[in-house]
């Protein structure tokens, strides 16, 4: 039975063998923690983490600040 971390990678894998212009493809949490990567590179990846984990905080703040309630899902 695969993991999840290879259920992930499996779909991020094939959702960039289905569109060629994805160079790679991540699952980040909204904390900046990789779940999976396709991109090999370390450093790279941390730094997308990084900017995903802001990207969605500032996008959820946003949102509640428009909307004035509570927002319990945003995606990106």
């Amino acid at each position: 039975m695969p993991t999840k971390a290879e259920l992930y990678l499996s779909a991020l894998s094939e959702l960039e063998n289905s569109t060629g212009d994805i160079i790679s493809t991540a699952i980040v949490t909204h904390d900046g923690l990789i779940m999976a990567c396709t991109k090999s590179d370390t450093m790279h990846k941390e730094i997308f983490a990084a900017y995903g984990a802001a990207a969605f905080k500032r996008a959820s703040e946003t949102m509640e600040e428009l909307s004035g309630e509570n927002i319990d899902m945003v995606n990106l």
